[in-house]
């Protein structure tokens, strides 16, 4: 698992599209949210890619592994991300 200490942590809805991070953590007071995050595929340490942002920006496409997910913005607000600045297109 990737130390995300050592890169700018931010929220996944800020990464541009493009742009790609690791999952830190998931930020919710609701365990069920939690879980279903990740069984989504967001789960942390794993590369997470934005493919697609709709014209309105939500809902978000991702690639988390193998897998393309769609959420919604107030979702991926919960998903702290962190990567190396060069490596991302934070908006």
């Amino acid at each position: 698992m990737r130390d995300c200490m050592d890169f700018k942590s931010f929220s996944l809805c800020d990464l541009g599209r493009g742009g790609s991070a690791f999952i830190c953590e998931i930020r919710s007071d609701n365990p069920k949210h939690v879980s279903h995050l990740i069984n989504a595929g967001f789960v942390p340490g794993e590369r997470v890619s934005c493919r697609f942002k709709s014209p309105m920006g939500d809902p978000i496409a991702y690639a988390v592994g193998d897998v393309l997910v769609a959420i919604r913005e107030k979702d991926a607000r919960k998903i702290l991300v962190a990567g190396d600045i060069n490596d991302t297109y934070a908006l």
